[in-house]
């Protein structure tokens, strides 16, 4: 079972930290320590961050990789 918990919008840059998280998980009554076992996200540096800091798996998401590879070889300057 997958449950998409919303999205929070962040205004300029955002450091890697995941106090946000804590907070928008706790308001689901759900515990990143207790009860998130493993999080999906992109491979932006921030992300790849967040992954470290916590102690769930982290899975990187291919399609998005895929997406960039791709626009890397469509919109390549000459």
């Amino acid at each position: 079972m997958c449950w998409s918990l919303d999205l929070v919008r962040i205004y300029g840059s955002m450091p890697a930290h995941i106090k946000v998280l804590e907070a928008k998980l706790t308001m689901f009554g759900l515990s990143l320590s207790k009860n998130i076992v493993a999080i999906c996200t992109d491979g932006t540096s921030v992300m790849r961050a967040v992954g470290r800091l916590l102690q769930a798996e982290q899975q990187l998401c291919y399609a998005h990789g895929i997406q960039l590879a791709v626009l890397d070889v469509l919109y390549r300057n000459k």
